[in-house]
């Protein structure tokens, strides 16, 4: 028997002119999984949440979340991909904004499940793309579209971007490659990717000391 996803309490919300809630990105922080959404009722620099401890059920907070950018409240409508990286201690949040040479990746922190805080603003090409750090605190740009590419900070810059996956001339990858999704397992960086085909996700397993090294296609 299938259960559905519900939101306690049950509403309807809106969104623009679409009438529709926008989907930002979703989180899991101390064994419970957070929604983040968009409505029409929200004011610019708020967005909502809803908690689930089973998966199933969901509770919608009674207060709403911010990010804050530069001092100020930042309107996540101005935004697109997020992404959450998963880690033991906090999530971390990116974004991207503007398009061309004016792009940048937003990369924002947890201080609270409600309460987010922009840390660093990349001028970056590679899109869609996410910031992963290592245990050893070393840190890595890693996505793209087309080739799947990464680059390394090193102090306050970033290293040229390498590409690391690319498509295979008679696999099932052999068009274009596009950034899906990354997180650690035991095992080391699962890198999730999609190309033409619209029902098969590709995976790489990446070093977890080594970003750049594949381990396994």
């Amino acid at each position: 028997m299938s259960r559905t996803a519900r939101v306690k309490p049950q509403k309807v919300v809106y969104y623009g002119e679409n009438n529709v809630a926008r989907s930002l990105f979703v989180f899991r922080y101390k064994e419970s999984i957070y929604l983040a959404y968009l409505t029409g009722q929200n004011k610019p620099g708020t967005f909502s949440l809803t908690k689930s401890d089973d998966g199933f059920s969901f509770t919608q907070f009674d207060t709403v979340a911010t990010l804050v950018y530069r001092g100020e409240r930042y309107n996540l409508s101005l935004g697109r991909n997020f992404r959450v990286i998963d880690r033991q201690d906090k999530p971390r949040l990116s974004f991207e904004v503007g398009t061309g040479k004016d792009q940048r990746l937003f990369v924002a922190d947890m201080t609270f499940v409600s309460s987010w805080k922009v840390t660093e603003e990349i001028s970056t090409k590679v899109s869609p793309a996410v910031i992963y750090r290592n245990w050893r605190g070393d840190e890595w740009l890693v996505g793209g579209t087309g080739k799947l590419q990464l680059a390394k900070k090193q102090g306050d810059a970033w290293s040229k971007a390498k590409t690391i996956l690319a498509s295979r001339e008679g696999k099932f990858d052999d068009q274009p490659l596009t950034y899906h999704h990354l997180f650690e397992s035991d095992s080391g960086v699962f890198l999730l990717y999609h190309s033409a085909h619209p029902f098969i996700i590709g995976a790489a397993v990446l070093d977890k000391t080594q970003l750049d090294t594949v381990s396994w296609r």
